[in-house]
């Protein structure tokens, strides 16, 4: 009897699985074919439109593009420049150990100019400030070029990343990169900056202890003389003095080398960024009298026409 009830049961479960499972799997077919029928009668137009960009969002996206590219190439261009004015003070830096290693070594600044060097005057100077550091840089056996244009002096550590030979620059003018305070606010033969005196009777170099204030006295710089707003470029020469400008655009020029920011290595070794206008144009005695051996201002040597090159 129970063995009986147990067979009946067992069939009618069977059976009713039997009916569940043809369910499950007609409603699944029923639903595939309904989502067939579906996806065939509608747009396929419409479709395709649901995974396409309009005009508008394309401009968009070009247009922010634009101005990421204009952003990255701005931040390019900086970091060039920046990576130019480090090469700048380093080389103004590499000039100012072998200044001080010419001063240390004979207790005097090198001439600017040595007009007595073939004669054996002098000869530790050489022709000018250029060859001395040079040869304190690189060796007194190391080749010094004589000719005044295209040389060494106008390549290596003398030479600024930055700096180009202006258009209409004359032909028979050097272009030099640094300048050395051999005039200070005066002119050579006032004797007020470190290149000593070699236009009246023999040369004289400046002694170290005749250097006042080391620490604040201009030696080397991006090579500009003059005063704001007439300035002269491409001199070996540095001077903070009225002139007459003997090739126009200077004053552009030089506003736009490093930002018109100029390097100036000081006496002492440092090296520093100034203004072009705190450098050439303020005449207050702090900006004045850093250009001078002595540390004074000099305000009477300012009225003095300064010779062009």
């Amino acid at each position: 009897m129970i063995l009986a009830s147990f067979r009946l049961i067992s069939v009618e479960a069977s059976a009713c699985w039997g009916q569940s499972k043809e369910a499950f799997v007609h409603r699944r077919t029923s639903r595939a074919k309904f989502a067939g029928n579906r996806n065939a009668n509608s747009n396929p137009t419409r479709n395709s439109r649901c995974f396409a960009f309009t005009l508008v969002e394309l401009l968009v996206v070009i247009g922010l593009i634009a101005v990421l590219a204009g952003i990255l190439l701005a931040s390019l261009s900086a970091a060039h420049a920046r990576a130019k004015e480090l090469v700048c003070s380093n080389n103004l830096r590499q000039l100012d150990v072998g200044l001080a290693g010419f001063v240390a070594q004979y207790h005097e600044y090198p001439l600017g100019h040595n007009p007595l060097y073939w004669s054996g005057v002098l000869q530790h100077h050489g022709t000018d400030w250029r060859s001395a550091l040079f040869w304190q840089l690189f060796g007194q056996e190391s080749k010094w070029p004589l000719t005044p244009v295209n040389d060494l002096r106008d390549q290596g550590v003398f030479r600024c990343p930055m700096s180009r030979i202006p258009e209409g620059w004359p032909s028979n003018w050097g272009y030099p990169s640094y300048g050395y305070n051999s005039l200070g606010t005066g002119l050579p033969v006032d004797e007020l900056g470190l290149g000593g005196s070699w236009v009246l009777g023999p040369p004289r170099p400046m002694n170290d202890s005749e250097v006042g204030a080391p620490s604040s006295t201009y030696a080397l710089g991006d090579g500009v003389q003059g005063a704001v707003p007439s300035l002269l470029d491409g001199t070996s020469a540095l001077g903070r003095h009225p002139q007459k400008e003997t090739v126009p655009g200077g004053l552009k020029r030089v506003q736009s080398l490093h930002s018109g920011r100029l390097g100036i290595a000081f006496c002492d070794g440092h090296v520093a960024r100034l203004p072009v206008r705190r450098l050439y144009g303020d005449t207050d005695d702090d900006a004045l009298k850093s250009w001078n051996h002595d540390h004074t201002p000099h305000r009477e040597a300012l009225n003095r026409p300064l010779p062009t090159q």
